[in-house]
């Protein structure tokens, strides 16, 4: 006696499921990815998309900050595009016109730009994580502020959207694996 369960819209690979996803991700992009904070206060801001394709981190708000603003926000530090942030929304894009796509091997292609998205949001997160936090330290060792630099829910988001995509295309070789045996 076969027991065959019914697949959900999840454990199936269902296409509309991928296409939201991507979608979300890609629209993601267009909030605010990073804040920069002193002493608890937002100071300067940045969209996922502002990092795709280079742009000056832009003050928050201009009345409250201390009267030592640091040059670097204040002139508007012009920085190019972050390679990794580059790759990410890359990898979303490609993910979403694969999901448009009648190939048999759709759900691998998923799984793989889940993972490769997985890998450059983890690599945005490091290197914004390390080049700013050396500028920060110098501004720090100038004034006697608490700067830090925090990732926003938009940005955790993207990065819940690619391990979503990873984790059912896995499922889904999981389960083929299962049957072929």
């Amino acid at each position: 006696m076969e027991n065959n369960p019914t697949k959900s819209p999840v454990s199936n690979g269902n296409p509309a499921l991928f296409k939201l996803i991507y979608t979300i991700a890609i629209l993601m992009f267009f909030l605010p990815f990073i804040e920069i904070r002193c002493n608890g206060l937002p100071l300067a801001k940045a969209t996922g998309i502002e990092l795709v394709l280079g742009t000056e981190i832009k003050p928050i708000n201009k009345i409250d900050r201390p009267t030592n603003t640091f040059d670097w926000i204040e002139h508007g530090k012009k920085r190019g595009p972050n390679i990794f942030a580059l790759m990410a929304i890359g990898m979303a894009l490609v993910g979403l016109g694969f999901s448009f796509s009648k190939l048999k091997q759709k759900l691998l292609l998923n799984f793989a730009i889940g993972a490769l998205g997985v890998i450059t949001m983890t690599g945005l997160a490091i290197q914004l994580k390390t080049s700013l936090n050396d500028e920060l330290k110098v501004q720090m060792e100038e004034g006697n502020a608490n700067i830090s630099l925090s990732f926003t829910a938009w940005f955790i988001f993207v990065f819940i959207c690619f391990i979503i995509i990873t984790l059912v295309g896995w499922k889904h070789m999981k389960n083929n694996n299962a049957n072929a045996t």
